[in-house]
């Protein structure tokens, strides 16, 4: 039984190691976030559930990987309606189909040469 408990919650610690993450960060998230509802025991020690841990992949992919605001992200996941997350929807984020016409194709490109650009700046 104590390893069904185990692989079902995760104690903020291991969630913070495992997703390489920072514990106040994820206390933080919490507070914007309010899809994230780990459950909390005596001395309010959270544990998470495995949807909470894919919503919370979901949510350091879109801020740290996809560069969105808090704001911006927020409103992706209310657009997906996304509760929680399979760990597979995680690698290869869902966008919506986007119909680009040739004149804007373009454009794209030239965004995205921009994009490369400031990238290797930063780094």
């Amino acid at each position: 039984m104590a390893g069904d408990k185990k692989a079902a919650y995760s104690s903020i610690k291991e969630v913070s190691k495992d997703l390489d993450l920072p514990s106040h960060v994820l206390r933080f998230w919490e507070t914007k976030f309010k899809d994230i509802k780990p459950v909390k025991r005596s001395g309010g020690c959270r544990y998470y559930r495995p949807e909470d841990v894919a919503l919370i992949k979901r949510i350091k992919h879109l801020l740290y990987d996809e560069k969105y605001t808090i704001k911006g992200a927020l409103t992706v996941l209310k657009e997906q309606k996304v509760d929680s997350v399979p760990d597979a929807d995680i690698a290869a984020p869902a966008h919506p189909a986007v119909v680009v016409s040739p004149s804007n194709m373009d454009i794209l490109l030239r965004l995205k040469d921009v994009r490369e650009v400031l990238k290797s700046a930063l780094n």
